[in-house]
């Protein structure tokens, strides 16, 4: 855990992006590298973009394309039927791939996923409202990768009625596409808020995963959901059109 809490008096505005990172790459890049890394069908998610992505929605810095959780499993881990443990794979798939492109060291489990990780309540229905406008393997969602939510802690966050925290999978596939988005130790770093993970050696959920850099590699460790630090922003993602999520 990098991050200790601040009093509100200290400066949450030193770190920033890294200047390498230029913001989103065109969505046709992203698809292709996900069909080459994940084995994915990139044909409907070429055809929404085809037909005109809908108006960027207020907070989002852009567009970012993410596997489908359940389009992944039916491919790669069709046995397992359980939302939880779907995830988890999912993660875990996402982890390899990502070592395999970069240096990449998860600080979190010896299980090589992050113990005790569970979709939060309200991304999941967000991600599966996304999911119902989008049939196939890859999504396209709207969102912001830390900067709009900079200083905070996660359990700080008051998100806008068509708001969610990004998780874990997203933020490493996005990582993933965007390898200029970390890329030294004194940058922004990227928390999941999205998701839960388990407070060591208690194993209560009161963690959130984040990304960072270690000066030789990216780490993925966690941060209580109480912590503020001037050095970690929070991901979130937006539905388009003005839906709404329960409150």
């Amino acid at each position: 855990m990098r991050c200790e809490m601040q009093t509100p008096q200290r400066n949450r505005f030193v770190f920033d992006y890294p200047p390498e990172y230029g913001g989103p790459r065109p969505l046709t890049e992203q698809i292709s590298h996900l069909v080459w890394r994940f084995g994915l069908s990139p044909i409907q998610a070429l055809a929404y973009v085809e037909r005109g992505l809908p108006q960027l929605p207020p907070g989002a810095e852009g567009w970012f394309a993410v596997p489908s959780v359940d389009g992944l499993a039916v491919r790669i881990f069709p046995e397992v039927a359980d939302p939880v443990e779907r995830y988890r794979r999912a993660v875990r798939h996402a982890f390899r791939v990502l070592g395999a492109t970069q240096e990449f060291n998860n600080q979190s489990a010896e299980s090589q996923v992050i113990p005790g990780l569970c979709r939060a309540e309200r991304s999941a229905q967000a991600l599966a409202l996304i999911a119902q406008e989008q049939p196939g393997d890859i999504l396209i969602v709207a969102a912001q990768i830390g900067r709009l939510h900079r200083g905070l802690a996660a359990r700080e966050i008051e998100f806008n009625a068509w708001e969610y925290g990004l998780g874990t999978f997203e933020a490493a596939v996005i990582i993933l596409t965007h390898p200029q988005r970390l890329v030294r130790l004194e940058e922004l770093d990227l928390d999941c808020p999205g998701d839960t993970c388990a407070r060591m050696p208690d194993g209560q959920p009161s963690n959130v995963p984040v990304f960072s850099h270690s000066g030789s590699g990216i780490v993925c460790s966690s941060n209580w959901r109480g912590s503020c630090c001037d050095r970690t922003g929070q991901a979130t993602g937006f539905l388009p059109g003005g839906t709404k999520l329960d409150p």
